[in-house]
């Protein structure tokens, strides 16, 4: 049972995180007006961006999140606590030292997804980068 749950979940997440990185495809090719292109340069060049953007933002999210796992955002995070403490008049005003503070921060699991999703969007505007180059230089 344990075992359909957890594949159930992966799926959620592979699920969302594609129609996300779909979405902000296909926001970018109607900023850019990609349906009016007649020249097949053009479209391998729209298509390019707009495949490797989504694919550089979801594994830079996924750096992010090991970065942030293994404490390397530790000392931000307890700074803009602080000073949230400190400037708000109606926040608690308890102490917490950064040993308590880091000693207390749990660590994220299960976002592998974010480096797959981004590795397949930019595999695949990486073929349109070499698609486009391939019509360019021709």
């Amino acid at each position: 049972m344990e075992n359909s749950s957890s594949i159930k979940s992966a799926l959620i997440k592979y699920g969302i995180a594609v129609t996300v990185a779909s979405a902000m495809v296909l926001l970018i090719l109607w900023g850019r007006d990609y349906w009016s292109q007649t020249e097949l340069v053009e479209q391998y060049r729209f298509l390019s961006d707009a495949f490797t953007f989504p694919g550089s933002v979801f594994i830079l999210s996924g750096a992010l999140v090991a970065l942030a796992n293994e404490g390397a955002l530790d000392a931000v995070g307890y700074m803009v606590k602080r000073c949230i403490q400190m400037l708000n008049p109606f926040s608690k005003k308890e102490f917490q030292k950064y040993s308590d503070y880091v000693a207390g921060k749990k660590k994220i699991h299960g976002y592998s997804f974010l480096f797959f999703v981004g590795l397949f969007y930019l595999a695949i505007g990486i073929v349109f980068v070499i698609l486009f180059y391939s019509v360019y230089s021709a």
